[in-house]
């Protein structure tokens, strides 16, 4: 039986062709997947520009209202050639009792970026959902991306979901007691603070609606 040529028997031009080709392909292996399940806000302003119509804004924040949607991407390294990316499979692996709330398919197509353009140098979306919270409590939703070479990546993203329980409930944290900052008379000082009464006043402010 003939033995399988050796690195040290090919010619020097076949050794350097093969010593690139193994490298590269090494390379490839060990791009990193870098996953992570994000919540993305999506304000009035891109509503309008990706006629998105009918669809509701949302803050992009791990606490939300019951009824506020969360729209949720799974990001995996840009680097990783987007034909890679083999599949996306989803669950909301824990909710409320009670809740009957589902994931469902994203209104933001592949078509909207990701919220913060700086992060479009690092990573790019590899599937998209949704959902409404319907009852109070904790929603972990669990994506498992999985790619042609780069292998398989889990990544969670857990949920709250409450009512607001007024400004004198959030005193109590958050207003400078016990060594920690006070957020509640800055904030006071806001038009958040005064939205509504503003607003039902007759008042109106485009920056304010934009956020």
């Amino acid at each position: 039986m003939k033995a399988l040529p050796t690195i040290k028997t090919l010619p020097a031009g076949l050794a350097a062709a093969w010593l690139a080709f193994t490298a590269s392909t090494a390379l490839e292996a060990q791009t990193p997947l870098r996953a992570q399940l994000t919540i993305r806000p999506l304000v009035p302003a891109e509503i309008s520009a990706y006629h998105l119509t009918n669809t509701q804004k949302s803050a992009g924040l791990a606490t939300v209202a019951l009824g506020e949607p969360v729209y949720l991407d799974a990001l995996v390294n840009v680097a990783i050639p987007s034909t890679d990316i083999v599949n996306v499979a989803w669950s909301m692996t824990s909710s409320p009792v009670g809740s009957r709330a589902g994931l469902t398919n994203s209104p933001l197509g592949l078509n909207v970026p990701l919220y913060d353009p700086g992060d479009a140098k690092w990573h790019q979306v590899a599937g998209r959902r949704a959902f409404w919270p319907d009852v109070e409590g904790q929603y972990t939703v669990t994506a498992t991306i999985t790619t042609a070479v780069e292998g398989t990546a889990n990544v969670a993203q857990t949920i709250t979901a409450a009512t607001y329980l007024g400004l004198e409930t959030c005193k109590l944290c958050h207003s400078g007691g016990s060594g920690a900052p006070d957020k509640v008379t800055p904030w006071s000082q806001t038009l958040h603070a005064g939205i509504f009464a503003f607003s039902i006043d007759g008042g109106h402010d485009p920056t304010y609606s934009q956020s």
